[in-house]
């Protein structure tokens, strides 16, 4: 796979996941009603997850059995990892406050297990994060790595990982203030996703990582 490949299905891809938001504020013009439609979350997520399986899945293309069989060991890491990242962003944060002059500080708000009872947070904690391992690390990483050297492609692939999460809702919802923040923290969220999916050969442990990640993220974030 080629770099303007990738950068054309990443932006399908991100083209999708707008789309699945969208029809919420099509649909608050409408009403001229403001709020959020019941499990709105979930079920924009589920949109997203069955659009990349049935990419990953699609007719003549892909006949692998996932996850690929791979150690333990990187499963066990991905789990360290997915917990350790949430710290790790305390001081990108600072550099980024730094960098940016706006004193951006992290704050954590534990929350309990109700949370997990809220049926959209499992948009955020599952459905997204496989689909986002299975386009980025399984379908781009992977295609990218036979064309060029793996750590070339681990940070092609993150810089695209990053332009995912990028504020691209301010473009058609009111937006006071655009911050790519959340692009930053994803950029080097991605450096390990990808260096554990090159080495471990497998989409399981990156997939372990993302969701236990997010799943902290939900937790403290």
């Amino acid at each position: 796979m080629h770099i303007l490949k990738a950068v054309l299905f990443s932006f399908l891809y991100i083209l999708l996941v707008e789309l699945a938001y969208i029809w919420q504020h099509i649909t608050n013009r409408v009403s001229e009603s403001y709020h959020r439609p019941e499990h709105f979350d979930f079920f924009a997520g589920l949109i997203i997850f069955c659009g990349a399986l049935m990419f990953i899945y699609r007719p003549n293309h892909y006949r692998s059995r996932l996850p690929q069989p791979t150690s333990l060991n990187w499963y066990g890491a991905s789990i360290f990892f997915g917990l350790f990242f949430v710290f790790l962003q305390i001081p990108l944060n600072v550099i980024y406050g730094l960098a940016t002059n706006s004193g951006f500080l992290t704050r954590f708000d534990f929350r309990g297990v109700e949370v997990l009872l809220n049926l959209d947070i499992w948009s955020t904690i599952l459905l997204c994060p496989i689909a986002e391992e299975l386009i980025f690390r399984e379908f781009i990483q992977k295609n990218l790595q036979g064309k060029m050297p793996v750590n070339y492609a681990i940070v092609i692939t993150s810089t695209l990982f990053a332009a995912l999460h990028l504020p691209y809702h301010c473009i058609y919802s009111n937006c006071y203030s655009p911050d790519p923040h959340h692009a930053y923290i994803a950029f080097f969220g991605s450096l390990i996703l990808g260096s554990i999916y090159s080495r471990s050969k497998s989409i399981g442990p990156p997939i372990l990582m993302h969701v236990i990640w997010n799943t902290t993220i939900a937790f403290v974030g």
